[in-house]
Formats: C-alpha cells, structure tokens, sequence
C-alpha cells in the first residue's frame, strides 16, 4: 500500500512538474511578447524625427538634381553636385540603416558589447527627433572598460527606453529663465570593480522619493493618459536583470531624476578585434 501510495505520489509531483515548466513557459513567452510590442511602440515613436530628417536631404538632392538639367553647367560643376547628391544618398541609407537595426527582431543571441559605442549610436539615432531639440546631451565616458555580454538589440532597448523617458520628463518642464533651469540630459559611465555603472541624469522634475520604488513596476507612468504604457522601466528592469545587472532609480521632485543601470564586465576584444556593437 505505501509503495503504491509512493507511486501515486510520483505520478502526482511529475504532473505537477510538468505543469510548472508549461507555465514558466508560457510566462517567458508573454515577456518576451511584451518586449517585443515595446520595442515597436519605441519604432512608431521614432518614425515621425526620421521621416523628418530623410525629408531634407532628399530636398538637397531634388534641387541638385534640378541644377543639373539645366543649362549652362560646367563639366566640373557637374561632378561637384553629383558628389554632394552622393553624400545625400549614403546619409538617407545611414539614418534608415539605423532604424531597420533597432526594428529587427533580436534573437535573443548575446555577444560581446560595447557600452560606449551604444550609447552613442543610440544618441545619433536620437538626435533628429523633435523630442531632443533644446536638450543639452552630455557624456562622460569615464569607464576604462566597457565591454559585457549583451544581446545588442536589447541593451540598446533599455538605453532608448531610458533616454526617451528623461526627454519626455524634460519637455513637461517649462523654461523660466532661471540659472538652473535648462533641460540638461548627462550620461555618465564608471567602472565599479568588475562591473560597469552608467548614470543617466535629468534636470526634468523628478518624481517624488515614496513614488521612486515604483517606477520599474508594470504599468506604473506618471505621463498622461494615451502617452505612454507604463512598460518601458519595467522592460528595461526585466532584461537587465536577464544580464545579471541591476537597475536603480534616484529621484527628487522638482530636482530632476537619475537612472542608474550596473552591468558585469566580461573579457576585452574578441579574437582579431571584432565588436560587436
């Protein structure tokens, strides 16, 4: 009777299991999802400054391309304005390369990244967006080493997200004037043993510290109704916990917000100098 109350027992805890693994599943399968969507919520948010920034030079090139049918062009004119509508081109190429890597589906394959060059490639994919005018960007690169083992598509989701956030906070604040006052966006990078710190700091109006430990809860936003999910912290929270990392918030209403993400190192240059990002 005990042996065949063991058995029972067994089948029982099997099920169970099996149960569980189904669900964990199914769990990492919605997170994923909701990775997914975010990333493309972040794409649709970025559609509008890189239409914009394709429509000038496509302008430049249209009036070169008009000079040229007309009279009277010297051969060496010719081979100027043929020059500078080739600059145009490979910048349009450039601006919808960027977009088309950010929008690719990640597969989820990590490699070795360097945290420097994202944040500037995710910076320069910014720049154009009307979102940024009149934001004084800088960073301070201190970390002498800056290479972790990241899915590049994703690190450079969590820094988008991070950034797009910081902007959103400083177009709510109004310019008075004050010395103090301008929108200001600092980006600030340290090594911490064997990890990598970096700092994103806003001169935005912050958030009140009993509402901080919420901001990387889902669905948490203080931004209107209709703009925004209230995923983006909570996305970011999720992958970079996925790193082995940590990420932080520190706020004071009215004196800003500062995000701080904490990655570990790995080794320096793949064999024959390769980066990955």
């Amino acid at each position: 009777i005990m042996l065949k109350r063991l058995d029972e027992n067994k089948k029982e805890l099997k099920a169970h299991i099996s149960s569980l693994e189904k669900a964990n599943k199914d769990l990492q399968q919605a997170q994923d999802e909701i990775i997914r969507s975010e990333k493309l919520a972040s794409v649709g948010r970025l559609s509008a400054g890189i239409a914009h920034e394709i429509g000038n030079p496509i302008g430049i090139i249209l009036g070169y391309l008009d000079l040229l049918n007309g009279d009277g062009i010297r051969e060496e004119e010719k081979k100027d304005f043929l020059k500078r509508i080739e600059a145009e081109i490979i910048r349009v190429k450039e601006i919808i390369k960027q977009l088309l890597d950010f929008s690719r589906p990640s597969n989820g394959e990590q490699g070795k990244t360097h945290i420097h060059e994202m944040i500037t490639s995710t910076l320069t994919m910014l720049s154009p967006q009307p979102i940024m005018e009149n934001i004084q960007t800088s960073t301070e690169l201190m970390a002498e080493e800056d290479v972790v083992l990241a899915d590049p598509g994703q690190l450079q989701q969590v820094f988008l997200n991070i950034i797009l956030n910081a902007a959103d906070a400083l177009a709510e604040k109004r310019l008075s004037g004050e010395e103090g006052d301008e929108k200001k966006l600092i980006i600030i990078t340290e090594n911490k043993g064997n990890r990598i710190q970096i700092r994103f700091s806003d001169t935005g109006r912050g958030i009140p510290q009993q509402e901080v430990t919420r901001m990387f809860d889902p669905f948490y936003t203080t931004k209107e109704p209709g703009k925004g999910t209230g995923l983006g912290l909570s996305v970011c929270y999720r992958i970079v916990e996925g790193l082995g990392g940590t990420i932080s918030a520190e706020s004071i209403a009215g004196k800003g917000a500062t995000i701080i993400v904490t990655l570990p190192l790995t080794s320096g240059e793949d064999p024959g100098g390769s980066r990955d990002a």
